[in-house]
Parts: C-alpha cells; sequence; structure tokens
C-alpha cells in the first residue's frame, strides 16, 4: 500500500505430487500486486502484458521465432499472431461448469469427464475451453472452498479471482485475484480453513488497522516460454529443471 504497484520475478517452489508436462518442483513467478484496483484491472493487464510480449517478441527475437516455426515448432508464428490480435474471453466458473456437463450430454463423442459444483479444472477441460472458444479463457469467480484464505469473499461463497488458460497445451498460465480487505471475513475464512492466526499477524494487521482495494497474480514464466517457442513439455525451457522424484533418496 505505501509503495503502489509492485512487480517481482522470483523462483518458487512447490512440493506437488504432479509428474505431468506442464509441472516442475521449481519455476520462475512473475507476480504483481496491486492498489485501488478491480478484478477486471487485473485481467486487462495480464491480457495486455501477455500481447506486448508476444509482439516484443517478433521485434526482438524474430529469427528464432522463424527457426522454430520452420524446423522444431511449425505452425507456431500464426498462433502468436492470432494471439497478439484475439480477444481474451472471460466465463465464470458456475457457467462453464453448467457449459461442460450440457456439451457433454449433447455429445457422446466428447470424451471428457463431467464436473460437480467445486471440482477444479483438469488439463482435460482446459484443452476442451481453449479449443471450443479457439482463444485464451479467463474463468472467473471461483468457489472459495476450492481456493485460498486470503481472496476476496463474494457472497454467494465465490470468490472474486480468476485462472487464465492458454490453448495449444499451455493450460493455467496465471492464477489471480483480488484480495480480501475486510479483517472480520479474513479471520472468519481463516478459521474455516484451519489456518492458524498465530505466525500471520504481520498479514492480518494490514486488514484489522486499515487497507484500501488490492489484489494480484502470479504468472509462470516456464508455461509463458512454452508458449512462445511451441515446446509441449516445461522441462524443454529450463535449463536445470527440477521435478517430482527429481531426487533420488
Amino acid at each position: 500500500c505505501g509503495l503502489g504497484n509492485v512487480y517481482t520475478i522470483n523462483k518458487s517452489f512447490r512440493s506437488e505430487h504432479s509428474s505431468t508436462s506442464k509441472h516442475a518442483s521449481e519455476f520462475t513467478h512473475l507476480e504483481i500486486e496491486m492498489i485501488n484496483n478491480t478484478i477486471y484491472d487485473l485481467m486487462d493487464i495480464s491480457e495486455e502484458m501477455i500481447k506486448h510480449c508476444i509482439e516484443k517478441l517478433f521485434e526482438l527475437c524474430n529469427d528464432d521465432i522463424m527457426n522454430l516455426n520452420k524446423f522444431i515448432s511449425k505452425g507456431l508464428v500464426d498462433k502468436l499472431t492470432f494471439l497478439k490480435n484475439a480477444e481474451f474471453k472471460r466465463i465464470k466458473y458456475n457457467d462453464i461448469v453448467n457449459e461442460i456437463n450440457e456439451d457433454i450430454s449433447k455429445n457422446k463423442n466428447i470424451k471428457i469427464s463431467k464436473l460437480s459444483k467445486g471440482d477444479d479444472l483438469g488439463s482435460e477441460h482446459e484443452n476442451y475451453i481453449t479449443k471450443k472458444y479457439n482463444t485464451a479463457v479467463f474463468i472467473t469467480h471461483w468457489p472459495i472452498a476450492i481456493k485460498s484464505f486470503y481472496m476476496k469473499q463474494c457472497n454467494d461463497e465465490t470468490c472474486e479471482s480468476f485462472d487464465l488458460l492458454m490453448p495449444y497445451k499451455i493450460g493455467e498460465l496465471i492464477g489471480g485475484s483480488m484480495r480480501e480487505d475486510k479483517y472480520d471475513k479474513l479471520i472468519s475464512m481463516m478459521k474455516q480453513k484451519n489456518i492458524p492466526e498465530a505466525g500471520l499477524e504481520f498479514y492480518t494487521d494490514l486488514r484489522k488497522f486499515g487497507s484500501v482495494p488490492h489484489g494480484g497474480f502470479g504468472l509462470g514464466i516456464d508455461r509463458l516460454c512454452m508458449l512462445f517457442t511451441g515446446m509441449e513439455n516445461i522441462k524443454d525451457v529450463i535449463p536445470f529443471p527440477v521435478q517430482y522424484k527429481n531426487c533420488e533418496f
């Protein structure tokens, strides 16, 4: 709140038991925290930033992109050009769950599993959504039950959050939300999720003694590199990848 909008790029570590082409235990994370903003500002900045990066990529690394397009990742130029000019779709979580389930009921050729309210989206659902709309898709207003305690609560058991799903098998590239700025609501959600208050006073006191509307998001740089190079495995864009079961001890 004292500095205004802050951007950082750091290494992040997650001990997820995920051995997929899109997960690494150590990855590079770009994060932003904003003040006096809305969830729509966060989504606008996400979209503008990705399109700006594509534009600079063609300007500064055109030879590399053309070589990838010619030999390794055929069709890459068309994909990036399309995304640079496309409108990113925005759909609420409840609406996309209903839509996927209806599509499955109407078309038996759709080989993905149905969803219940409160389920997370799997890779199969993310790929289906981006293929159907043929663009990047923001899924917004997720159930607070499956999101972090600090996300701003709505009055319908959802929160002001979003995941940005990218096409071409990239999946979730950005996760973001508004942050809960009301002390009582924050403490109540911490109790619901069994998160101890002791040790987090540095965070809760920021709300206890006054705050402003604020939010932020995290973008996976390695997945962004997958998008920009056409690689389908995150380990191919990290010099020394560290993943689940990487250490044999």
